[in-house]
């Protein structure tokens, strides 16, 4: 046993450095490798705002001043629920170089994910050292590497907990063990928010209660059911914001269609075996049909396949069946249309079919490898190399070099570990030095394919847009800026511009700033106020803008500028056509003129944003309070007949409720309105918001909390009186299912 433990720990320590050293390796020719697009546009600044609102005390719910970006519940994935994100948000605020802060972020998860899929192939019955290939490879898989890892964090993190979900699932529902740990991991992968991690997990779920129903094993299929339950209803939680929400914003298309962006074919996953195999993928970040990046790359470890005995396979699958469940379902949605309604890129998936096909390679490797390592396997390992090496050129000729490197460096692989695997058959297997040249050989080859992807591959898909990686760097711009602001144009335009961000910010990097920037990152958007705005999701607006601002408006015979209660305006000269800003408006002043951009300010400041705008003709209300997510007023007069209508210069989302009247219809598009009752003159009116669905959240998320703590509180008094050996019958435990 303290052997045993000795080899564990060993064998973490090791998974644990090589994933560090390999997370490296694209540091070597770019620094800035995993402080890039989304994570600086987005989850940064996100971090950082939740971070400056739990040191006050309160967690960010809605945001007039940011408009169709405010709804930080329906944008989903800010992770209110989620402690980790809490404490990641904190340290966001506690750094100066949060671009360093990021990177080291990164690598925890990126380790915490390889210690999990060290421990859950160790659990399905991987041999030691297959369970350190499974645990140095799974994290390095190409769409991780090129997408997750550098920009789409959210989805790093939830593919880092998918592995200790499934390991903590297996041990409650196998093995008899406290299911609180398996529902703790589950709370937070879904709490992330980040929708294909949460179908990862219900696929996990799915393969073991496949399993349990085939063994016939009641207390797995309980168990695995019971956590499957308490997380839906933290998913329930955490999705139903934007569900009730989806009518009036970007995502409410039902349409399901294939428009050929971001999806993977058959001949990408035949070339999964080849570390610098680009395959044909169509995509907005780079030109024609082939990737720009080894997004479809699982393991160079592919062939080693060869030396599975076949007549072994059917047996240890039904022994694993989760498994294979899950790795065809991860499959089928790989193969889904582009466009599932709001669901995009099925090709997000692809980590999670990485990390399952490479379970099943160490597993099968373990226990259904061939006990003759013939030269016939070996050919066989190397015709499938050849194989994947001959795609990867087939769509990519004139990167034949690397191709042929990447072949060499995996066919040198399978040589050394055909002749370890054949030495070996003449002793007790995989013991002593074997051993560790296995997992010398294994560790070697999985840096040299890294190290020779980015040698040829630098950099993710997008392009460095060269924001600053420091606080400090966030803080200069718009120091004459009053109350709300406006940035009008896109600084993707002139992106190439010197000094750029020495004026102007986009997206949430705004968040680090002092002034109050309407224009931040959105997933969802209030889709009539981005029209009407011609807003984009980085937040960048059409150079027209400038001129439509002050146009009156139908309804409310206001100028746009007015309604939104903008103060401040900074224009992207390089965007906007001089002739837009040539000439200041009557009652603004220019406050700022750079190089890149100029700043206007209102003579009389009007906002910000959240208050009383407008009311109907007849209708006199005097607002007395105003937080985030209500107003108060009092009626003084009204018409006896006709509109009583009062506007707010906020959104007119799902969730609003008034303590007299009713919600009516958004006022020039999407403002908000209250429609007041005559009898109403005099009394006090409070406008709230919660997200819509709100008291069923609260309800799930309390159940799930408290239900999973009753239930390890039971199973923990279960185990003290009856023993361990009661709480892992289950094993054994038949339903007829």
């Amino acid at each position: 046993m303290r052997d045993r433990r000795r080899t564990t720990t060993l064998s973490l320590l090791l998974v644990v450095s090589v994933a560090w050293l390999s997370a490296a390796v694209p540091l070597i020719w770019t620094q800035r490798y995993y402080w890039w697009d989304d994570t600086v546009n987005g989850a940064f600044g996100q971090w950082y705002h939740t971070g400056m609102m739990l040191r006050s005390g309160t967690l960010p719910m809605l945001e007039p001043s940011t408009w169709s970006s405010g709804n930080l519940f329906a944008e989903g994935q800010w992770g209110q629920y989620n402690p980790l994100i809490w404490l990641i948000s904190l340290g966001a605020t506690l750094v100066e170089h949060v671009g360093l802060y990021v990177t080291i972020v990164k690598f925890i998860a990126i380790a915490f994910g390889a210690v999990g899929t060290y421990l859950l192939a160790r659990h399905l019955g991987a041999r030691n050292e297959l369970a350190i290939l499974a645990g140095f490879t799974a994290p390095f898989s190409g769409f991780t590497t090129y997408f997750d890892a550098p920009s789409w964090v959210t989805g790093l993190f939830a593919w880092s907990l998918i592995p200790w979900v499934w390991y903590l699932l297996r041990r409650a529902s196998l093995d008899g063990k406290n299911p609180l740990p398996a529902f703790v991991s589950a709370y937070l992968v879904v709490t992330i928010g980040y929708v294909h991690g949460t179908i990862a997990l219900i696929f996990v779920l799915v393969g073991l209660l496949t399993f349990a129903c085939v063994e016939k094993n009641r207390r797995s299929f309980l168990t695995t059911l019971g956590v499957g339950i308490l997380s839906g209803l933290v998913a329930l939680a955490v999705y139903l914001p934007s569900v009730l929400t989806a009518s009036v914003t970007n995502r409410s298309t039902t349409r399901i269609a294939m428009d050929q962006f971001m999806t993977l074919d058959l001949s990408g996953i035949g070339m999964s075996g080849i570390p610098t195999a680009l395959p044909q993928v169509v995509s907005w970040w780079w030109g024609g049909f082939t990737a720009a990046v080894p997004m479809a790359y699982i393991v160079w470890a592919v062939p080693l396949l060869a030396f599975v005995d076949l007549s072994l396979v059917s047996r240890v699958l039904r022994q694993k069946l989760d498994v294979v469940v899950a790795l065809g379902l991860f499959f089928v949605f790989l193969m889904l249309p582009t466009v599932m309604g709001p669901l995009r890129y099925p090709s997000r998936m692809m980590p999670y079919l990485a990390l399952t096909a490479i379970l099943l390679i160490a597993v099968l490797l373990s226990l259904a490898r061939a006990t003759e390592i013939t030269y016939r396997r070996l050919f066989v390992a190397w015709g499938l190399a050849a194989f994947g090496a001959f795609l990867a050129w087939a769509q990519a000729p004139n990167m034949y070099k690397a191709h042929v490197a990447s072949f060499l460096l995996v066919a040198l692989a399978t040589a050394v570990l055909f002749t370890l695997w054949k030495a070996s058959g003449r002793r007790k297997p995989y013991i002593g030095q074997g051993s560790a040249a296995v997992v010398a050989v294994v560790a070697l080859t999985s840096l040299a394919a890294l190290v020779l992807q980015h040698a040829i591959i630098r950099a993710p898909a997008w392009p460095d847009q060269g924001l600053p990686a420091t606080i400090s760097g966030f803080q200069k711009q718009l120091p004459g800026a009053v109350n709300d602001t406006l940035v009008v144009g896109d600084p993707q335009k002139v992106i190439d511009e010197p000094g750029l961000w020495d004026e102007t910010l986009q997206a949430n990097t705004w968040y680090a700033n002092p002034a109050s920037v309407l224009n931040r990152y959105q997933l969802v958007g209030f889709s009539a106020f981005n029209a009407t705005l011609c807003l984009e999701y980085l937040g960048g607006t059409c150079p027209e803008l400038l001129r439509d601002l002050f146009k009156v408006r139908d309804q409310t015979g206001m100028s746009l500028v007015d309604e939104i209660r903008i103060d401040t305006i900074q224009i992207i000269k390089g965007d906007v056509p001089r002739r837009l800003w040539a000439e200041v408006p009557d009652g603004w002043h220019i406050v700022q003129d750079g190089d890149l951009t100029q700043t206007w300010v209102r003579d009389v400041p009007l906002g910000p944003a959240g208050g009383v705008v407008w009311a109907s003709p007849g209708v006199t209300v005097s607002e007395s309070a105003r937080t985030n997510t209500s107003v108060t007023f009092t009626v003084d007069a009204l018409p006896q007949s006709g509109d009583r209508t009062v506007a707010f210069s906020r959104l007119s989302w799902p969730g609003y409720s008034t303590s007299a009247g009713r919600i009516g219809e958004p006022v020039d598009s999407f403002l908000l309105a209250v429609d007041l009752p005559a009898e109403s003159v005099g009394e006090e009116v409070t406008v709230t918001f919660r997200p819509p669905g709100w008291t069923v959240q609260l309800a799930c998320i309390a159940l799930a909390l408290g239900g999973a703590a009753l239930w390890s509180g039971w199973a923990a008094w279960t185990r003290r009186r009856h023993g361990p050996e009661h709480t892992s019958r289950g094993r054994n435990s038949r339903v007829g299912v």
